[in-house]
């Protein structure tokens, strides 16, 4: 009979070797028609101030909301335990989260620039778009429906550049003697044991989490950084600030080649709506993948 972990690890096999195809047709494709240029549907901002300062402002006032919630829990509720405690923090954090990135596409997000002299054909360096930009009163900032399509292709595409690179990464800690660790989130998930609490996880990982650090990572330091520096620099600089702020030393480079997938997938989409997917299906690929007994 076939155990659990072996299912999981073909699940995790067959993912990675479809994003290999989608990969190596998406360069077979460059390479046959290499003068076309790449389309990007991201339009810059006005001004860049206004999307750093909303990054973060939605990092620091949760997290300072959830530590408070935490710590007057711990002190008045300990008998719920680390683990609840640390799951209801989680949802105060996501929730404040969710609070500032309303206010900020309400109030604050700056308007994207317009220029009606550029069209996909012409593009001035440093302008309002880059060279096959489409127009901005072209675009929709959401699309649902594109956003479920093109959020699994990005997924897929980046399981094997995910995998590659934290099988070099794990190779160099493990030479350093630095031995591998699960996130403090993914131990947390592993110690419940009621299918409530279980529940609880699954939603604030697969649904509000890819929801807040999308808006917040791509669609606000992202988007500012792109508007103040040459897009390499703007990808770079958020994927490394992204892996950063999970704070796991194991995880860090593959959070980076994730961050580095999803801002060139929002940059060529135009859509927040895709790279939420493609976090929410990654974070729920990591979710089922512990859940059979993938060392994830």
């Amino acid at each position: 009979m076939i155990d659990n972990s072996t299912i999981g690890y073909s699940l995790e096999g067959c993912f990675v070797l479809i994003g290999l195809c989608i990969l190596i047709v998406h360069f077979v494709r460059r390479r046959r028609r290499p003068a076309e240029l790449p389309v990007y549907r991201l339009p810059q901002r006005t001004s860049a101030i206004p999307d750093v300062m909303f990054f973060f402002a939605a990092l620091v006032i949760p997290m300072g909301l959830a530590f408070g919630s935490a710590t007057l829990a711990a002190k008045y509720r300990w008998e719920w335990g680390s683990g609840r405690i640390q799951l209801g923090a989680t949802y105060v954090q996501e929730f404040a989260m969710i609070a500032v990135i309303l206010l900020y596409t309400k109030f604050w997000r700056p308007p994207d620039q317009i220029s009606p002299a550029l069209t996909e054909d012409t593009a001035e360096v440093g302008g309002a778009r880059p060279p096959g930009a489409l127009a901005p009163t072209d675009l929709e900032p959401v699309q649902i429906l594109p956003a479920l399509k093109t959020g699994l292709i990005t997924f897929l595409a980046a399981m094997p550049l995910v995998f590659l690179v934290a099988a070099a990464w794990q190779g160099i800690l493990t030479l350093c003697n630095i031995p591998p660790a699960h996130q403090t989130i993914v131990d947390m998930f592993l110690g419940f044991t009621t299918p409530g609490m279980i529940i609880l996880f699954i939603i604030v990982a697969a649904v509000l989490v890819p929801l807040c650090e999308e808006m917040i990572f791509r669609g606000g330091l992202f988007r500012g950084l792109r508007t103040a520096i040459p897009r390499p620099y703007a990808i770079i600089i958020s994927a490394v600030v992204f892996g950063a702020a999970h704070g796991d030393l194991t995880a860090f480079f593959p959070l980076v080649t994730l961050g580095v997938v999803f801002a060139i997938a929002y940059e060529r989409t135009g859509n927040i709506g895709t790279v939420i997917v493609a976090h929410a299906l990654f974070n729920l690929n990591t979710l089922v993948a512990l859940l059979l007994g993938v060392n994830a």
